[in-house]
């Protein structure tokens, strides 16, 4: 509105010096201030477009005639005022000039337009990168945790042969026996530091307060970078697995995410049932069936392993209308097998 304002005042003070000079020196300029006239048409056009042109242009056809009238008594110089040359020259410079300052308005528009696109897209893919940084963390995490079975198994096995042998220098009150102790006691704060390892790399860093908050969470950053329909059904079960969350979210994420990369899905909905003896949590998108996925990659590999370290277990299966399910199964009344327990790690 201010700009417009300042248009018409510039317009206007235009206007008033262009009469005033061609009143004032209309002796010495004679029949040029018509052209002295198209300044002005093409201040009209820049500022008001084809219609400020066009009628500062019929606004100067009866100026002309008057001074014209007024500073010649020849009727052919008179006539000089509807000069068709001069009116035709000045419409054309006068639309000329609107279609410039026209061109000039949309490009800048255009070109506002390219920079807020440019940076949403910027934004887009920083979310993304973001993102995907995220998930390949996650990812090598669990994976860091699942290659901690088998050193763990080999220590717990050299641990059990180092209790043996503690036992059987004790009894014969062998002179190194202390040594005895202290391998027995390595080995235990191996299998301790493994298991803090494997708690660290399971953790699912995600500054939500439980379960539930984590996987809507998780769910609001995919819609930010993804077009896929994520449905979360929401009820009273999701309160009760705070004691397996960090599994739980891992293995949810981990499906969710394989889902957008093999299948290609347009829905994703996770729910939580119960029956007679188990929680079922329930993923299930209308992507490519399993079967045609053409790696399986590290993900499921690593749902069994997150589902087996709470007592729980994971199908895959095919439905209807070109459907995937997948279930985790928690038992109520589970022991969940730790793949480290610390109950098989004893101080000496």
């Amino acid at each position: 509105m201010r700009k417009k304002s300042s248009s018409i005042y510039i317009f206007i003070c235009s206007a008033l010096v262009y009469m005033l000079v061609s009143i004032a020196m209309f002796p010495f300029l004679e029949i040029t201030v018509m052209i002295y006239s198209v300044p002005l048409t093409m201040l009209g056009g820049w500022y008001f477009s084809y219609s400020g042109a066009n009628i500062t242009t019929l606004l100067t056809i009866p100026f002309h005639y008057i001074l014209l009238n007024i500073y010649s008594d020849d009727p052919l110089v008179v006539q000089e005022a509807f000069n068709p040359f001069g009116i035709g020259t000045q419409i054309v410079l006068s639309n000329a000039t609107a279609l410039l300052k026209r061109s000039r308005d949309r490009y800048n528009q255009l070109n506002e337009s390219l920079e807020i696109k440019v940076a949403e897209r910027t934004s887009e893919l920083e979310n993304l990168a973001n993102y995907l940084f995220s998930e390949q963390q996650k990812e090598t995490a669990a994976l860091t945790a699942n290659l901690l079975k088998e050193p763990y198994e080999n220590l717990q096995s050299t641990l059990k042969m180092s209790e043996r042998l503690l036992k059987e220098l004790t009894e014969a009150k062998h002179h190194k026996i202390m040594t005895a102790k202290h391998i027995h006691q390595i080995i235990s704060d191996c299998i301790k530091q493994l298991h803090e390892i494997e708690n660290h790399a399971l953790s699912s860093d995600n500054g939500a307060d439980n379960l539930k908050s984590a996987v809507l969470a998780f769910i609001a950053e995919l819609k930010r970078v993804s077009s896929v329909d994520i449905q979360f059904v929401d009820s009273d079960l999701w309160n009760r697995l705070s004691d397996e969350e960090g599994a739980i979210y891992g293995i949810i994420t981990e499906a969710i995410t394989n889902a957008l990369k093999h299948a290609k899905p347009s829905h994703i909905e996770i729910t939580a049932h119960a029956d007679s003896s188990q929680t079922i949590i329930c993923i299930e998108n209308d992507g490519l069936p399993f079967a045609m996925n053409r790696s399986e990659g590290m993900g499921v590999p690593l749902m069994r392993y997150r589902a087996e370290k709470i007592g729980a277990s994971i199908s895959i299966d095919p439905i209807a209308n070109r459907r995937t399910r997948i279930q985790c199964r928690i038992p109520d009344s589970k022991k969940p097998s730790k793949l480290i327990a610390k109950s098989a790690v004893k101080d000496t």
